[in-house]
């Protein structure tokens, strides 16, 4: 703000006392200091420092809880995942289940309390939380701000694979063996199933414990056959190295029906699929010498 003033000449007064020109210097330096207004900005900062520092403060420790909130929620996300895709029952072992993931994920700054586990048929409700230390509002009292999360997961039956490996080997066509494997089989596909027919949620397989697995001659011109000898496992039982297919053409009373051997390693224990340009990646037709 620019103050302008308007100088006048006076006229000339009497000499005065040197007590009066005094006094009247004193009051000339009042009456300025009473109309001086530079002085306000500073006066109310001073008073409002403190509410400023409060404020400042306050959104720094809320930032810093916030963030252990945040953390707190992570780390019930995966402890309610672990225990609910558990087949344990027993509540203090998924409790044990649970807090090793919460531990395991939990990255915030506070010291969490004890979890707390409500299981309630197929819904989880998991809860827990923190005291974050203050490092500025500490000022005006507050230690502490306490924070939780809560989290709540429902298992659900995705589905159920059943895997029968049974013996059809020689050894079984003697002494009942095949009949009763046969029967056993029978009756627990009748449990598991029951009257559905084709189950949404349930699946079941057969792996044959024998030299080979039979895929079906209908399986030839497939493309996942080998057919060429491309597989470095084709042609090991020959001497010159034929393949399984051209030796079959010499038999008058035999025909590949299907039986497959195993794909070199690593296609022995992968889902690589089939690559023509990639022999090991077919399927040998098998070929038992005997």
């Amino acid at each position: 703000m620019t103050e302008n003033r308007i100088r006048a000449q006076p006229a000339q007064p009497k000499r005065a006392s040197a007590g009066a020109y005094l006094t009247g210097k004193a009051g000339k330096l009042l009456r300025s200091f009473t109309r001086d207004v530079r002085a306000n900005v500073a006066i109310t900062f001073g008073l409002t420092i403190v509410p400023l520092t409060i404020a400042t403060g306050t959104a720094v420790d809320y930032t810093r809880a916030s963030k252990v909130q945040t953390s707190l929620g992570q780390a019930l996300d995966s402890a309610a995942l672990a225990i609910g895709s558990s087949v344990e029952t027993d509540p203090q072992v998924l409790a044990d289940i649970a807090q090793t993931y919460f531990d395991a994920n939990y990255s915030g700054s506070g010291v969490p309390g004890q979890l707390n586990i409500t299981i309630n048929n197929s819904v989880i409700t998991m809860s827990a939380s923190a005291d974050v230390a203050t490092a500025i509002v500490k000022i005006i009292g507050i230690d502490t701000l306490h924070v939780s999360a809560e989290t709540e997961v429902t298992k659900e039956t995705t589905g159920t694979e059943i895997v029968l490996v049974l013996d059809n080997t020689g050894s079984m066509s003697w002494g009942g063996k095949i009949d009763a494997l046969q029967n056993a089989s029978a009756e627990l596909v009748e449990i598991v199933f029951g009257e559905e027919e084709e189950p949404e949620l349930l699946r079941m397989a057969l792996v044959p414990f024998a030299a080979g697995v039979n895929v079906g001659s209908d399986m030839i011109d497939s493309g996942w056959i080998d057919t060429t000898g491309a597989s470095s496992y084709n042609g090991l039982n020959f001497e010159n190295g034929t393949d399984t297919l051209t030796m079959y053409d010499h038999l008058n009373n035999r025909s590949w029906n299907g039986c497959v051997e195993m794909r070199p390693s690593p296609h022995d224990t992968s889902d690589t699929a089939p690559d023509g340009s990639n022999g090991d990646t077919l399927w040998v037709p098998y070929f038992a010498p005997d």
